[in-house]
């Protein structure tokens, strides 16, 4: 028998002090029917309930639904119109659910129930398979129902506390999605085309253990959720007391001194917080995107604090680095030209500021003009802190370097490129894949007006029944320039030659360099080039051009460009569909290819039907240089709203081996360019640098031989055996001049 904690929560904490009479199995939690679902625009309504005792009955008989059109809960009892939005949430809601989302490492059922068991003991709790596991890729969901009802502050605390507890004991990774306040959680549910004739679920697990609910201030774990809240706090105060410490410092200094702009005050304001913290490697929080891990740190805690100009660190690691500058009670502050000393220039602030001054003087001018670049050795430094990647804005999908989105005319390019703006600049997932911060997108288009492009964004979130500060965040991160009206090429011809337009390029980047995007999109490409009379030295042009705009602005360049008649007919999806040559798509280190699909190529695809008003999209990745090759995803469409579905049929293992063939290729022209070649034993040894294994390198050299566009010299008893990539030009049948 559990006995009472002599601790006790502030009054807000709880929303009775005892525990509700009659069966618990009558509690209700607001409830609504398909995630879309929001009365935030009808004060007059409310959200329906759901009984604990219908939530037991789904987790052993789920619904017959998709997860678009599951029941959902937040778990709260506050069930008024804004139920959905977090703030509200946070102020008004008592939650009578703990719940947990684990959707990667593939845990049995068995390891779920023992790792809860382990900390909640004989309280029940329930545990679920989600509609998109299969028996290879399980995931589940766990919903521990609680006694008394409680704030978000102490629901989120207990929640914390369990997780980092199965984290650290079980090895799971949890989704730290559900930490927010207004987060709803699907409940059981499978959807029609995932069950056999006779109806039943071709995979669903679930099991319910325990009698009673988890009595969380009588139970073990209580002291814990209470240090967790008391240590938040605390934390909190010290980081306030150490900001306000340094300003003062700041204030009297700058009475004291020369108010102009220096060099750190310059590269402050052109470099945010959380841009370079990314840079240096640091970990964001996920359920709250102002905490961050050092890199330094040897603990799994978040202790460090973004403010917008300057950080707080109370960890340890970071203080005896030096990084920031130290406070009256222990904690430092650093801005962003701290990490950038500490981590780009090892402390040496000399450096730092030499480089800081050469970044200036470049920016001070539209375009820097002609010498080469001066030459530096590599350091040891530099050796260390050199990336494979550059910096991800969404996992497995875009990075901050060039990307090619490739469609028919109608395919929903530039819509759905629309939509998922809209979606990353409120923080949410994308396709399934988190971004690390809301991105922020300017959409430079030459052919729909500004107008036309803001009424689309407007659509979408209407489409998305966004809440208020959604709306804002949209606002915030999304522009449109619109250069429909004037001329505006991003390359030139030069003597014969193309080459980026600098004086143009120069603009831009004046122009968009303090509002820093993640994503600048042209649409469409065609009309930024100097024309395709030349086909791949007009393509090469704006692949210099894009380099130059990524190298400077530090974010992802796409650009959105029509397939050919061909292309579009036979609905090819290959990293070449896109109308002209082969330099686009060799350049761009990212290629996404849209094709839409008839009502029968669309069933057999994800085996659900098109319904009236709806169109059906696969959106391709034959193109990804910095992750391992992503499979095609399904999109349903019904005016500006866009539905991702599962595929039934495997991805073709054909395309996949081409897919890989095609890496292997691009990484075998650029050593070659770099008079690097590769003997077998050598190409094996490199398979992690590209993301394969070596039965994939071995399958994808086979095929780039039998091509023609790999050849192996020497042989057995040669003494010199290498191999050499070729490059085999491809054109589109109505690109081609006459």
């Amino acid at each position: 028998m559990q006995t009472k904690n002599s601790a006790h929560p502030e009054p807000h904490l709880f929303l009775s002090a005892e525990p509700p009479a009659g069966d618990w199995r009558q509690t209700r939690v607001m409830a609504f029917q398909g995630k879309y679902l929001s009365l935030k625009n009808q004060p007059e309504k409310r959200y329906e309930t759901i009984s604990m005792g219908d939530i037991l009955s789904l987790i052993v008989d789920p619904a017959n639904a998709t997860k678009e059109d599951a029941l959902a809960t937040i778990g709260s009892n506050y069930d008024g119109h804004d139920a959905r939005t977090h703030h509200v949430q946070a102020d008004k809601g008592r939650y009578s659910l703990l719940r947990f989302d684990i959707d990667v490492g593939n845990p049995s059922l068995d390891d779920v129930l023992d790792a809860f068991k382990s900390l909640v003991g004989d309280s029940i709790f329930l545990a679920y398979s989600t509609s998109s596991a299969t028996a290879d890729s399980r995931r589940w969901r766990v919903l521990v129902p609680l006694l008394v009802p409680v704030s978000h502050e102490l629901r989120q605390a207990a929640e914390v506390e369990i997780r980092e507890s199965i984290e650290m004991l079980w090895g799971f990774e949890f989704d730290q999605v559900l930490d927010r306040a207004g987060q709803h959680i699907c409940l059981p549910a499978v959807a029609p085309n995932k069950r056999n004739k006779d109806g039943k679920p071709h995979y669903y697990e679930s099991s319910i253990l325990g009698e009673t609910p988890l009595d969380l201030e009588r139970s073990s774990l209580y002291p814990r959720v209470l240090g967790y809240i008391n240590q938040s706090a605390q934390q909190e105060k010290r980081r306030q007391a150490a900001l306000e410490d340094h300003h003062l410092k700041r204030e009297i200094k700058r009475q004291a001194g020369d108010k102009s702009v220096s060099h750190i005050d310059w590269y402050n304001q052109h470099h945010s917080i959380e841009g370079v913290l990314l840079d240096a490697g640091y970990e964001q929080n996920l359920s709250n995107p102002r905490d961050w891990r050092s890199p330094l740190q040897t603990t799994s805690s978040y202790a460090t604090r973004s403010y917008g100009d300057y950080f707080v660190t109370l960890s340890g690691s970071d203080a005896q680095a030096g990084i920031g500058i130290s406070t009256r009670n222990g904690a430092r502050v650093g801005d962003a030209f701290s990490v950038f000393l500490h981590f780009m220039h090892s402390g040496d602030r000399s450096s730092a500021l030499s480089a800081v001054r050469s970044l200036r003087e470049g920016a001070t001018s539209s375009w820097p003009d002609g010498g080469l670049p001066p030459l530096k050795p590599i350091t040891h430094q530099e050796l260390k802190q050199a990336r494979l990647t550059p910096r991800v804005i969404v996992q497995q999908m875009l990075y901050s370097d060039v990307r090619l989105r490739i469609g028919p005319g109608g395919s929903s390019k530039t819509t759905l490129a629309t939509y998922e703006a809209v979606v990353l600049a409120i923080g949410k997932s994308l396709w399934g894949r988190a971004a690390a911060l809301p991105v922020r997108t300017v959409f430079i288009t030459r052919e729909d007006s500004r107008e036309i492009l803001v009424a689309r964004i407007r659509s979408v979130m209407e489409q998305l029944m966004l809440d208020e500060h959604e709306e804002e965040a949209v606002l915030e991160n999304i522009t449109v320039m619109d250069f429909t009206d004037i001329t505006f090429r991003l390359s030139a011809v030069q003597g014969d030659v193309v080459i980026p337009h600098r004086q143009n390029l120069g603009s831009l980047i004046d122009t968009l360099r303090e509002w820093r995007p993640d994503w600048l999109i042209c649409d469409p490409l065609v009309s930024f080039g100097v024309g395709e009379s030349r086909v791949n030295d007009s393509e090469q042009g704006l692949i210099e051009a894009f380099r130059l705009l990524r190298n400077e602005l530090k974010c992802c360049i796409e650009g959105i460009h029509h397939t050919g008649k061909a292309v579009a007919r036979d609905k090819v999806t290959d990293q070449y569909a896109g109308r002209g040559g082969s330099a686009l798509a060799d350049g761009a280190r990212m290629v996404v290819v849209i094709q839409p699909l008839t009502s029968k190529e669309w069933g057999k695809s994800t085996g659900t039907v098109l319904a009236d008003g709806e169109t059906g999209l696969i959106m391709a990745f034959p193109k990804l240089s910095y992750c391992k090759a992503q499979p095609s995803i399904y999109i349903r469409r019904r005016g500006f709203e866009f539905r991702m579905e599962t595929s039934v049929v495997s991805e073709d293992p054909d395309e996949v081996k081409r897919r890989d063939a095609q890496r292997l290729h691009e990484f075998l022209l650029k050593e070659k360019d770099q008079n690097r070649l590769y003997t077998m034993t050598e190409l094996e040894k490199a398979a992690d640098k590209i993301h394969m294994t070596r039965a994939e390198l071995r399958d994808a050299r086979t095929l780039l031989i039998n091509d023609g566009r790999l050849i192996y010299h020497g042989g057995r008893g040669q003494k010199v055996c290498f191999h050499e990539a070729l490059v085999i030009d491809r054109f589109d049948d109505d690109s081609l001049p006459g």
